[in-house]
């Protein structure tokens, strides 16, 4: 038997905790309900999430503390789709998580990222894998925020996606 996840019930959103293992970027992704509780107990779904780094700046210059308010985005170190795994264990309190290796994220010396993250979840009665891949593939074009939320929101009755982004990310030389 083959069970394919339709849906997460009452999915709000998804946060993201990363961490460095030597030069690799690692992801921990949970998603929430609309309680604001995490849902652990929750089918698989077939997630597509794409993942930009950029360097953390304030007026010019590499932030470099974590408290500094006001910061923006910098050169982009990577922009890509992530794989990531998912573990059924019952115990298990992220189902799941990704890896982004780091000769992949261009070296930089700049203390702090900041990375944000578009995940969708498709509705596997309305779109097959073939129609999500050129979705994606414009989706993935749009570098403005609003162009791409514009796109996406004209798809609403075949995918959801949910937007995040982590600042003060620790980065340092890759």
């Amino acid at each position: 038997i083959e069970l394919i996840g339709v849906e997460i019930p009452d999915l709000d959103h998804f946060i993201v905790f990363e961490d460095l293992l030597g030069d690799d970027l690692i992801q921990e992704i949970r998603p929430v309900g609309t309680d604001g509780r995490a849902v652990i107990n929750h089918p698989c779904m077939d997630l597509w999430i794409g993942c930009r780094v950029t360097v953390q700046m304030k007026e010019g210059l590499y932030v470099q503390a974590p408290t500094d308010e006001g910061s923006d985005r910098g050169e982009e170190l990577f922009r890509g789709q992530i794989e990531w795994d998912w573990d059924p264990l019952p115990e298990t309190t992220f189902r799941y998580s990704a890896r982004i290796p780091g000769a992949k994220i261009k070296s930089h010396d700049a203390p702090y990222r900041v990375i944000d993250y578009l995940i969708i979840v498709p509705d596997p009665r309305k779109i097959n894998e073939e129609e999500m891949d050129e979705l994606m593939k414009e989706a993935w074009s749009l570098i403005d925020p609003q162009s791409l939320s514009a796109y996406l929101d004209g798809q609403e009755e075949r995918i959801s996606y949910f937007i995040n982004t982590s600042w003060n990310v620790e980065g340092g030389a890759q």
